[in-house]
């Protein structure tokens, strides 16, 4: 299991990658849906591709969202926290609106490792999906910035948010999983929780 350290110390507490054992984490069923599960329904056989939770609920218990290319969106309030999991699809059936449709007062958002326009090859349905200014043509490839596409949609969303960004690629970065580099069935693992 590799874990995301870019992410140690924000506002709301000190996050902890190390003090749990891993079967004590608590991720969450992944289908690349746009469903965000509040925490306080719980289950691991219910389908979601988000999380959101009060502060004061459930400190100690991590909760995780797992990627291989897909982008890692890690949303900070005052009083909530919610990780998402934001593939292709789940962008363009509008995964970041749900999740603001439930809690919209979100200031911060952590954009962590994910697949880069580097890397990300894709076919000409994504003209259907997406605006062009966030895919690039040339000499007959087709690649997806679709970290854009997530900045795009935040700022609709909430244009104070303010946005930190990992530079790190999955597929570049040997230290990442990436399911489009070599169809490993590994994930990484966004794990978070409260230190008291």
């Amino acid at each position: 299991m590799k874990l995301f350290k870019e992410v140690t110390n924000i506002a709301c507490g000190e996050i902890s990658f190390q003090n749990f054992k891993p079967n004590q984490i608590l991720p969450i069923n992944q289908q690349h849906s746009k469903v965000i599960l509040d925490s306080q329904n719980y289950s691991s056989t219910l389908v979601a591709d988000g999380i959101i939770f009060p502060l004061i609920e459930k400190q100690d218990i991590p909760f995780a969202i797992k990627t291989a290319d897909c982008i890692p969106l890690v949303f900070i309030s005052s009083s909530h926290i919610a990780l998402v999991h934001a593939g292709w699809r789940g962008l363009k059936n509008g995964i970041i609106g749900e999740l603001f449709q439930i809690h919209s007062q979100f200031t911060e958002v952590f954009i962590l490792p994910h697949i880069k326009s580097c890397c990300f090859e894709v076919t000409k349905e994504f003209y259907d999906h997406f605006p062009r200014e966030i895919l690039t043509e040339s000499d007959g490839r087709i690649t997806c910035h679709l970290e854009n596409e997530a900045r795009r949609q935040l700022k609709l969303l909430s244009p104070n948010m303010s946005v930190i960004n990992s530079p790190h690629c999955t597929h570049c970065h040997t230290d990442l999983h990436s399911y489009r580099a070599n169809k490993t069935p590994l994930r990484n693992w966004t794990i978070f929780t409260l230190k008291r």
